[in-house]
């Protein structure tokens, strides 16, 4: 063995192998990473070092697919080619000191066979930490000689792990125990898509090879591969292009394999792999079409990590969460949203054909608001002058100043308002609109409506949407939802829900590409909410899919959050909102649990009261897993409208627990929502059954962070040396809160 590089961080050092070709090895006290040179890069092993868990044993797989070019006049104008493996280039190993980061970079030409181009070059680079345990990699496409462009039809990058032997017919070191879970949604990702597993077996993940969907055949931005006492955490970071992280099964016959005759059936068809990060497209993602040339140079993927964690796939959600708050996605400091009243739920929407709202029974419905304790009126899609207008109809309701004036002195209320992107009225200016393949307008919901699909990277539509924001929150509005915006393309993207005739923007007027691409779609959006937060930084915003909506299912839900420059606070609690209670009981609220383990960013929902019970259940349930709530629909002399203001009672006073609190999920029934500078939290227990119980809940002090040794106080809390218990006789479906305070 020759030691090629020994540095403070990793070591590097290059091998034979038993057939003589040329090994780089690259490690350090948390990982081992092997690398075959020759005859091509193949990074076929690598090693957890702590578990003894090999994540990686097969061929790495490097499957990059060409577009035809024939239609090309210069330049390479080929037909399809695959690629047949990376030749090596060169190596390096770079150190960066300040991050305590080694990092392996390998380069190797892209080999598409003797009729195909010599001039795409992948990078691919590995990192590993010296304080962290973790393992990171990236890829890049480069173009490095010559003018051709390359666009890439299909591509699929990943580590492989064997979990089946096909010669030997039999499951291999027991992964068949091992469970996949996509983070942070396990079967249900928002209210419309429900995948009807809660995890993955390895069975699930054997590919079909008759007529069928492989599983899981679905996106998510990380996921959790464990069997209850191991597990690792595989997950995709990338702001600038719409990416999600990807594990899926696979049969694949290795090259030993593939050179010996008299196979059985089950060995032709290849072992059975699991195949992991790297980078690939998913139900249209990126939007982004992958093309490298001479003025590009090169087209990077984002980052993917691995964390191994010990315990559940509640765990794995765990250290997720932990890896976004490094990267800046917290709860703001101080968060203080105010509780919404939502007028809708007692007064209708104009789009269920009702009539306008006027003042009168407007201000009956903020002096229900106050009764209940709410701290502003939300005003659904009723206040301007028609949806998407964005313009306060003050013909209608009397100037906004003296509106947002006499909310705040008559009822202690501030204003907050939904916003909608497209147009149902053709007044606006025709340089906002999506153009399709033709130049024509691209009507809202296939011709419902005289207005159309705005084009969010329209500079036209920025800047005019931008005008009128400013001025509704220079009259006094402190609260906008960005919602009806979506850009789901059917046909590319299956596993978006459809959303009327929503199709991309082709104008060659509006400075994007022809047509717009996703990324480009949510980056105009995204850009009207920085200038509002440039101008009014306490804006507090609430921002819906960029893709779908209000369905809240397709974007990575870090996308576009947490910049240096903010565009959004909140996101929206996936429309959970028409009957909230039976969402609940249902099990289909219970992703807001899932959710909460994984993100901080806050959740905002305003949800129907109407539908709750008189123990206020699903009030609790929202109250505990959306940091910013909202409610409506009772009036005075409703059967559970004193019970609702009891409970908004407790809430407004606990309301910084469960607004800025530290969320502990002990399991999907028992929540905590802790403040450790002000010593104190509050728990929420749940009995989602018909019968009474009495409730006890015993959790160690140390897994939850709580203070060992500290004096606990708190009706029905009681604490035995380093364990905390709950005691609580609890009704049926009912919620029960526990304040509990220390010193």
């Amino acid at each position: 063995m020759t030691v090629t590089n020994t540095g403070p961080i990793a070591s590097v050092s290059t091998a034979r192998s038993e057939s003589g070709s040329e090994v780089l090895i690259f490690q350090n006290a948390f990982w081992a990473l092997e690398v075959d040179l020759e005859p091509s890069i193949n990074p076929r092993y690598l090693k957890h070092l702590e578990t003894g868990q090999v994540l990686a044993d097969e061929d790495y797989c490097y499957h990059i697919e060409l577009a035809s070019a024939r239609h090309r006049k210069t330049g390479y104008h080929g037909g399809e080619e695959c690629a047949r493996g990376l030749h090596l280039i060169d190596w390096r190993v770079d150190e960066d000191k300040e991050r305590g980061a080694s990092t392996l970079t390998l380069t190797g030409r892209v080999d598409f066979g003797r009729d195909g181009p010599t001039d795409l070059v992948v990078e691919h680079s590995f990192t590993i930490l010296a304080d962290k345990d973790r393992f990171e990699e990236r890829i890049a496409l480069q173009h490095r000689y010559g003018h051709d462009e390359h666009e890439i039809a299909d591509y699929r990058f990943g580590f492989r792990k064997r979990m089946f032997d096909a010669r030997k017919a039999a499951w291999i070191d027991h992964l068949d125990e091992y469970k996949l879970s996509a983070i942070p949604f396990r079967r249900r990702r928002g209210h419309a898509k429900d995948y009807l597993k809660q995890d993955y077996s390895a069975a699930d993940l054997m590919p079909a090879n008759w007529i069928g969907n492989n599983l899981p055949n679905r996106q998510s931005e990380a996921w959790s591969w464990q069997n209850g006492d191991t597990g690792f955490c595989f997950s995709k970071y990338n702001q600038d292009l719409i990416e999600f992280a990807l594990v899926d099964g696979e049969f694949h016959t290795p090259r030993a394999a593939q050179e010996m005759d008299g196979m059985t059936s089950l060995a032709a068809v290849g072992d059975v792999v699991l195949r992991f990060l790297g980078a690939g497209r998913t139900h249209g993602a990126p939007g982004t079409p992958v093309i490298v040339n001479a003025q590009t140079r090169e087209f990077e993927f984002g980052v993917s990590t691995i964390i191994p964690f010990r315990g559940s796939w509640e765990e794995g959600h765990r250290v997720y969460g932990a890896f976004l708050r490094e990267r800046g996605h917290v709860v703001p400091k101080g968060f203080n949203p105010p509780v919404h009243w939502n007028e809708l739920y007692n007064l209708g929407w104009r789009g269920m054909n009702t009539p306008l709202q006027e003042l009168p029974e407007l201000w009956e419905e903020a002096e229900r608001a106050k009764a209940m304790g709410a701290e502003a009126f939300y005003f659904d899609p009723v206040w301007d002058l028609f949806e998407g207008s964005s313009v306060w109809d003050e013909a209608r309701l009397g100037p906004l100043p003296d509106f947002v004036s006499k909310l705040k002195q008559d009822y202690g209320l501030s204003l907050s308002l939904h916003l909608m992107m497209h147009t149902k009225s053709a007044e606006e200016d025709p340089a906002i609109y999506r153009r399709g393949p033709d130049g024509e307008i691209l009507e809202w919901n296939d011709g419902k409506y005289n207005g159309g699909y705005v084009c969010c990277a329209s500079p036209a539509w920025q800047d005019q949407k931008s005008a009128k924001l400013l001025a509704l929150a220079e009259a006094g509005v402190t609260f906008f939802m960005f919602d009806f915006n979506e850009y789901s393309i059917p046909s590319v993207n299956p596993g978006v829900v459809r959303l009327g005739g929503c199709e991309p923007c082709y104008s060659p007027d509006h400075g994007h590409s022809v047509p717009a691409t996703l990324e480009e779609h949510a980056a105009g959006l995204y850009e009207v909410m920085k200038r509002v937060k440039d101008a009014y930084p306490d804006m507090l915003i609430e921002a819906h899919d960029a893709v779908t909506a209000g369905w809240q299912d397709y974007l990575p839900l870090y996308f576009g959050h947490g910049a240096e420059r903010p565009a959004f606070d909140e996101h929206w609690g996936f429309e959970y909102m028409w009957n909230p209670y039976l969402d609940l009981l249902s099990g289909k609220s219970l992703s807001l649990y899932e959710y909460n383990l994984a993100f901080d960013i806050p959740l905002y929902l305003h949800i129907n009261l109407r539908f709750d019970n008189d123990n206020a259940l699903a009030f609790w349930w929202y109250a505990s897993t959306c940091r910013h709530l909202g409610i409506g629909g009772l009036k005075p002399g409703d059967a559970i409208w004193d019970s609702h203001v009891d409970a908004m009672q407790t809430y407004r006073r606990l309301k910084p627990h469960f607004a800025q609190g530290r969320f502990l999920g002990f399991d999907p029934m028992v929540h905590g929502h802790v403040l450790d500078e002000q010593r104190s939290a509050a728990f929420v227990a749940f009995n989602m059954s018909s019968r009474p119980v009495e409730f006890a809940r015993t959790f160690s002090l140390e897994g939850s962070g709580l203070p060992a040794g500290a004096r606990f106080e708190g009706e029905g809390v009681s604490v035995a040396e380093t364990e905390l218990t709950l005691k609580a006789s609890m009704p049926a479906l009912s919620a029960h809160v526990f304040e509990v305070s220390w010193e």
